[in-house]
């Protein structure tokens, strides 16, 4: 009878020892999950980084399709120069677009006009904006003077048919023609 005790108090001792290795372990693993996760959601993280501008522009319209004004208010977010006087000029921005607006009609979508970039760490998108009476363009300018790209700038405008008319005048069809007859285009 002795025995047998021995052996199941034996067994216990083994199994309280495995328990806490297993223990050890699981608790060291709920630490790095938490760490890991903690860095991921304060945008600490170095795996996944910071936005790129790309990114940030797909946020912004995809944002604006169903609230132009939040997404007015998260592109400016981008940058935290916007903030004291320059917060009014992002005040005004959007003042000017939601007067804009209700004018233009209903939001059809957007096209891609041209992306141009000065080196690798300044970058200009201009789209279209589709709008049911007249389209519109949104000029986005980015910078990164180090590692992290910021807003430097959001404009919009709606001189594209001005533009579109100059283009097609002449003096410019006759530059644009030479351009073809010289470069054997014809």
């Amino acid at each position: 009878m002795y025995e047998p005790t021995n052996r199941i108090h034996f067994n216990l001792l083994l199994l309280k020892q495995l328990y806490c290795k297993i223990s050890a372990k699981t608790i060291a693993m709920k630490k790095l999950f938490f760490v890991f996760s903690l860095l991921l959601f304060t945008g600490i993280s170095p795996i996944f980084g910071q936005l790129g501008p790309g990114q940030v522009l797909e946020r912004f319209f995809n944002k604006y399709r169903y609230n132009p004004q939040e997404a007015v208010e998260f592109i400016f977010s981008q940058n935290p120069i916007f903030e004291g006087e320059a917060a009014q000029q992002a005040q005004n921005v959007q003042a000017k677009l939601s007067q804009a607006i209700p004018v233009l009609g209903r939001y059809y979508g957007r096209e891609p006009i041209a992306k141009k970039e000065i080196g690798s760490s300044l970058v200009l998108y201009s789209y279209l904006i589709q709008y049911e009476r007249q389209p519109i363009r949104f000029t986005f300018k980015f910078y990164k003077p180090d590692r992290e790209w910021f807003l430097l700038s959001f404009a919009f405008d709606d001189n594209l048919s001005d533009e579109l008319e100059e283009a097609a005048r002449v003096p410019n069809l006759l530059l644009t023609d030479k351009k073809k007859v010289d470069g054997n285009k014809w």
